[in-house]
């Protein structure tokens, strides 16, 4: 049985390409960053600076917010 790499994502490692499966642990983690609005602060982590007050009431909210699918094309 022969595979394709039709369905498969690439990806170059040291000048050599190879091919993951798009249901793979690895696959997934590209597929998600193909997907990141670099633009939306609302993907990454707010940094603060010493001294600032966290508001537990906020954070907690947003981890009660249910995790948006998606479909990568």
């Amino acid at each position: 049985m022969t595979q394709t790499n039709q369905a498969k994502i690439p990806l170059e490692i040291d000048g050599e390409i190879i091919y993951l499966d798009p249901n793979s642990a690895e696959g997934k983690a590209l597929q998600r960053i193909q997907t990141i609005n670099f633009d939306d602060p609302n993907q990454f982590t707010t940094l603060l600076e010493e001294g600032q007050e966290i508001n537990i009431e906020v954070i907690t909210e947003r981890l009660r917010q249910p995790v948006n699918e998606f479909t990568v094309s």
